[in-house]
């Protein structure tokens, strides 16, 4: 695979994070530095280390894990979507405005399941040196997340509450998207 493949494979596998990040942007306007660049560093990290596992793994347990990717992500981003809905009917000062660390796992961890798949297409290419692959991947993913954090916030705050109803239609539509398109 030459570079400008990897590339287009990168953005492709990284718009999911990048959806979820601008949802985190719209639903926590005043993120501070630290938790933008860990937003990035989590899906970017999360986008790289499947892969990975789906090259090393192979064939050996995708089938199996196949089966119930597409549901967990179903669960963990509507469960997400529809808490930030039910936020955005809260008078805004008892709704919460800080990002968890668990929250931003969980999130990692649901966009980036399907790219467990491409770790395992990846192995079909002669000669292809996975390390490199995967840290263009998960460079790629961690910029366009923190980009999307940070568009999030600049509209966010112009949305107001409606920015976390907002963010919570969004989550649910990426959850269908991925479930039912993958």
């Amino acid at each position: 695979m030459h570079f400008p493949e990897l590339m287009l494979l990168a953005a492709g596998l990284s718009m999911d994070a990048a959806a979820v990040s601008l949802t985190n942007g719209l639903h926590f306007p005043r993120m501070r530095t630290g938790w933008i660049l860990a937003d990035g560093l989590c899906f970017g990290l999360m986008q790289g280390i499947m892969p990975l596992l789906g090259f090393l793994l192979g064939g050996l347990l995708l089938p199996q894990a196949a089966v119930y990717d597409r549901w967990l992500a179903l669960m963990v981003l509507c469960f997400l979507g529809a808490g930030m809905m039910l936020q955005s009917r809260r008078p805004a000062e008892d709704a919460p405005r800080r990002m968890t660390a668990g929250t931003l796992m969980l999130q990692g961890l649901a966009t980036s399941i399907d790219a467990m798949g491409v770790g395992v297409t990846l192995a079909a290419f002669r000669g292809m040196h996975i390390l490199p692959a995967v840290s263009v991947i998960a460079a790629v993913t961690a910029a366009l997340s923190i980009l999307g954090v940070l568009l999030g916030k600049r509209f966010g705050g112009m949305l107001g509450q409606k920015a976390e109803l907002l963010g919570g239609i969004i989550l649910i539509v990426l959850a269908l998207k991925i479930f039912f398109c993958g």
